[in-house]
């Protein structure tokens, strides 16, 4: 089974070096790195393959050990799920200025 791991991680550099470092970690799990919509932190959005979701956790966090960072905030949910969540999700209003 498939899970997808939300990290944000402690850190607020979002620099085109940072983000190719946190990109080259995340690129075998079909990762993404974003910035947290609350906080403005870091964020890595990434699948992980796992016969639980306690193992899915802990390779969740393996995973991030290799980009240097600790971790803000964690969540872990079966892939369905999250794209069960995502989906639903109002798209944001589009603001736009003379």
């Amino acid at each position: 089974m498939d899970y997808n791991a939300r990290v944000e991680l402690d850190s607020h550099d979002f620099d085109e070096v940072a983000v190719d470092v946190l990109m080259d970690v995340v690129a075998d799990h079909r990762g993404v790195v974003a910035r947290a919509v609350h906080g403005g932190r870091v964020e890595l959005i990434f699948t992980v393959p796992a016969d639980s979701i306690r193992l899915a956790t802990v390779t969740a966090l393996s995973v991030v050990l290799a980009t240097g960072h600790e971790v803000y905030a964690l969540e872990v949910l079966p892939t369905d799920e999250f794209h069960r969540r995502t989906d639903r999700r109002e798209p944001a209003e589009v603001v736009s200025y003379p």
